[in-house]
């Protein structure tokens, strides 16, 4: 089983998203259109599913998940995307 991390860059017309091994080599990657998805929580289910299949695509072990994207605050565990994602100012990543 191959340890890898998700990595997501989401942007305000694209979300890429990829899987990297412990190498830094990217083995998996697609994109969404960011757009298509008026509001946060079918963006954020749409995401999930989509990381999900490019894990199911080989035999994979996730170790986290990383995300890059505008107004993210890593102290509160939160991201603002009123300009991103309408819909909804900010929703909390953490737990």
């Amino acid at each position: 089983m191959k340890e890898i991390v998700a990595g997501v860059d989401i942007g305000g017309t694209n979300t890429v998203y990829g899987l990297v091994d412990r190498a830094g080599r990217v083995v998996a990657e697609s994109s969404l259109n960011t757009t298509d998805y008026p509001e946060i929580a079918d963006f954020v289910t749409a995401l999930v599913s989509a990381i999900k299949k490019l894990l199911s695509s080989g035999d994979y072990k996730l170790l986290g998940i990383g995300i890059g994207a505008p107004n993210a605050n890593y102290h509160k565990g939160r991201l603002s995307l009123l300009l991103i994602l309408p819909g909804k100012e900010s929703f909390r990543l953490l737990t």
